[in-house]
């Protein structure tokens, strides 16, 4: 199985797509900002504040990149990785979920206001 892509506007609820389709594939999933987190030491809040909302989207494009290397994965991106033009080929050379998509920006508004972990 190609890598699977989960992203999607602010206020999806990525995760939980992202669990639907681990469950329907089988595959394995990874959270990019977690791992970027691990793989950096600092949190994705404390990067963009130190060195810029730049900064955050090099280490997407260096993580997808060395999860594009393995295969059955379903990883969970956030809502500006298909903005970026080198993310969004490695994404498109496996499946892109968008999370929520149904949904009206007025819901996801709704979710995002919700969410204290934005």
């Amino acid at each position: 199985m190609k890598n699977i892509y989960v992203t999607g506007y602010i206020g999806s609820d990525r995760k939980a797509c992202a669990e639907e389709t681990a469950a329907q594939t089988g595959g394995t999933i990874v959270d990019l900002d977690k791992m970027i987190e691990r793989n950096d030491g600092r949190k994705i809040m404390r990067i963009v504040m130190m060195m810029g909302e730049h900064e955050y989207r090099n280490k997407e494009y260096e993580a997808l990149e060395e999860l594009s290397e393995q295969e059955d994965l379903v990883v969970i991106c956030s809502d500006g990785t298909l903005f970026d033009d080198m993310c969004r080929e490695i994404m498109e050379a496996g499946e892109v979920r968008i999370a929520d998509a149904e949904k009206t920006t007025e819901e996801l508004w709704q979710n995002a206001k919700e969410d204290d972990s934005i």
